[in-house]
């Protein structure tokens, strides 16, 4: 079994411009490696790389992770049935727990990959195509509806058959279930948890991060308070909130105690009491300043004060007669709201006052929704919204929107954002779609509402509707952010946008397939299949972009250190389908590059593989004589004056040979 070779794609993304005019992209290009590379198929130089869990991540999860009470008797069931059922209360950890036992089982070592388990339509949650010889396989059920849960579990018996045939093993967390809802044949793999003990988890975390409290740091009854019913996740959230704010320029404190106490009023907006400050607010400009105020906190003052003067236009407010020497100045209007302009311009609110300001806006004023999202579109790009301000503004806006179930919205900024406007400058266009690739990453890497920009971003990518700059916004995203946890649902989408988009939009697609595939052998077999398999409409484009993934810079490590694709009956029979539909679709200047890059590398490898690439391009002419003599005119080209030309050119009389089922005759010689 190979050893795997981890990596990690990073994190949220954000804005670049390259190129000329109004071309816009994120904040990084994938590079151009092809990855039907013949060269790459030899060697184990394509070695499969996993997106999601890195080289440390075990390591990094024992010094985090506090064992649930019932681990041990999961680990027994995963031993003796090769899969494990972890259901419990929500807030006991049962993610974390699968991953940190499919991370340990010594049985298998192959890739750890989660199965989405809001796959719908054409996408499978439990693919058998997904599970390959000694895949560790994670199923997270806690978020999916009632009706999807039970078609699940009514599905898993003869899914765990297939992981069963492969020496793979699968951990799936469940939320409460009543037994009779699951099939007697997954009964002796169920593992009840319970909750850990919290307070254990935080020290865990905190001293993870090099942070470790003293004596009276945990002793305040708020932390008490929090912890007696918080999930494994929040307190987790709440470590990452103390470390965030020990960091945090200007934080003026090393004592832990306050940087939980900043981190709990992150987590818990409705902990800062603004009721006396919103009882104390005249009018509905004093009202209008106290939200755009929290939504863009960390903002120059300037910038905050024109937001509200866009927000009180949208909801209809009439505009202020007063002169502008008349009117408060800015600085008291603030006080009004307990806010402050610092030495540098920047307005702040007291500690947690800002998240419990859009909490409480978002949640009293339903109607107001939907005119948010007009004035968070507008405001995006207005003049002096700096990225850093842009983003956060993007994050509070998403973080409300989903709480408030309308991921919707979020949908429609995305497709605003990224309208064709011929009129724009350049830098409210790459302003416009940065933000939209923001909000498409907050909402696919929401727990509850993931699952619904997944589909959007497959219809997306069908779609002849969509745009170049949306496209692009995908491209990006489906490479970084939808392949770290679904590499195959990436795969996916950016084929279809490789195949319906022209222009950037569509060479970056190609590009990113590329590097996605490039080491990742069971990417690569999809790929491939797609590629060979398209009928229709799709069959043309799939056919040139077969080619036009053939012909990249030839790897120059061509040691094996892996079984080579090319042993792969399979692989080499759907390479053959390739060509051949090359022979008879395009016309000569199209595949000849790609033809030469072939026989070059055939000329270079050993004589094995040499044969095999060699056999591929012979096989794919099938029997055809006009097709076996273009190829044989190449063969001599490309073999004279080559060391290994004559090796070469008699290996290819010998397939000629066998493919029109003749016996081997005297061959012409080939030029020195």
């Amino acid at each position: 079994m190979t050893t795997e070779n981890h990596t990690t794609l990073g994190g949220p993304i954000g804005a670049t411009h390259t190129g000329s005019g109004p071309q816009t992209n994120l904040n990084f290009l994938l590079g151009a490696e092809n990855l039907l590379d013949p060269a790459a198929l030899l060697t184990g130089r394509a070695t499969r790389r996993f997106r999601t869990f890195t080289d440390d991540e075990p390591a990094r999860l024992r010094a985090r992770f506090a064992a649930p009470p019932g681990l041990q008797a999961a680990r027994r069931r995963l031993g003796e049935h090769g899969t494990v059922l972890l259901h419990g209360a929500p807030g006991t950890g049962k993610h974390t727990a699968g991953v940190a036992l499919l991370s340990e089982n010594p049985s298998a070592t192959g890739r750890l990959h989660r199965l989405d388990g809001q796959a719908s339509g054409d996408e499978r949650a439990l693919d058998p195509g997904l599970v390959e010889e000694g895949d560790r396989l994670l199923l997270d059920l806690t978020g999916v509806d009632t009706a999807r849960k039970e078609s699940l579990l009514t599905a898993l018996p003869s899914f765990r058959a297939e992981v069963r045939s492969k020496s793979a093993i699968l951990a799936v967390a469940l939320p409460d279930t009543p037994q009779r809802l699951i099939p007697s044949a997954l009964l002796p793999c169920l593992a009840p948890l319970q909750r850990p003990d919290p307070w254990r988890a935080l020290r865990m975390h905190l001293r993870a991060d090099g942070i470790h409290p003293g004596p009276d740091d945990l002793r305040d009854a708020w932390l008490a308070d929090f912890l007696a019913h918080a999930a494994m996740a929040d307190v987790a959230a709440l470590a990452a909130g103390a470390l965030h704010a020990r960091e945090r320029p200007g934080s003026g404190t090393t004592h832990c105690a306050q940087w939980l106490r900043e981190a709990l009023d992150t987590l818990t907006p409705g902990s800062a009491d603004i009721r006396p400050v919103l009882a104390g607010l005249p009018d509905a400009g004093s009202l209008s300043l106290y939200l755009c105020t929290a939504l863009l906190e960390g903002a120059r003052s300037d910038v905050v004060e024109r937001a509200t003067e866009r927000l009180l236009s949208a909801v209809g407010h009439p505009r202020l007669d007063t002169p502008l020497l008349h009117r408060r100045a800015l600085s008291d209007r603030l006080a009004d709201l307990k806010g402050t302009v610092h030495a540098d311009g920047t307005v702040h609110l007291p500690d947690g006052h800002a998240a419990a300001v859009r909490e409480y806006f978002w949640t009293n004023y339903p109607a107001l929704r939907d005119t948010l999202g007009t004035w968070a579109e507008k405001t995006v790009d207005a003049d002096r919204v700096g990225p850093a301000d842009r983003y956060a503004l993007i994050e509070r806006f998403a973080e409300q929107t989903l709480r408030t179930d309308r991921p919707d919205v979020l949908v429609r900024l995305v497709e605003s954002w990224t309208e064709s406007r011929e009129s724009a400058e350049p830098r409210y266009t790459t302003a416009r779609a940065s933000s939209a690739g923001k909000a498409l990453t907050l909402g696919l890497l929401d727990e509850r509402h993931g699952g619904y920009f997944r589909r959007r971003t497959y219809e997306w990518s069908r779609s002849s509707g969509t745009g170049p700059r949306l496209a692009e916004v995908l491209v990006e995203v489906c490479a970084r952010v939808l392949a770290a946890d679904y590499p195959h649902q990436a795969l996916v989408r950016l084929l279809h946008l490789a195949r319906r988009q022209r222009g950037p939009a569509g060479r970056k697609a190609q590009e990113a397939l590329a590097r996605l595939t490039a080491d990742d052998h069971r990417l690569f077999r999809r790929l491939l299949a797609q590629l060979t398999d398209a009928h229709g409409a799709d069959r043309a484009s799939d056919i040139r972009l077969f080619l036009a993934l053939v012909a990249p810079e030839r790897p120059t490590d061509t040691a094996p250190r892996y079984r080579t694709l090319l042993s792969d009956g399979d692989v080499r029979r759907r390479l053959t389908d390739g060509w051949d539909t090359v022979w008879r679709l395009l016309p000569e200047r199209d595949r000849a590059g790609a033809l030469r890059t072939w026989l070059d590398t055939a000329l270079e490898e050993p004589d094995t593989t040499g044969d095999r690439l060699l056999g591929i391009l012979v096989n794919s002419c099938r029997g055809r004589g006009t097709d076996l003599s273009r190829l044989h005119l190449q063969v001599r080209q490309r073999s004279a004056g080559h060391p290994r030309g004559p090796a070469l050119f008699e290996k290819f009389w010998e397939r000629c040979a066998v493919a029109l089922g003749l016996e081997p005759a005297p061959r012409e010689k080939v030029p020195s």
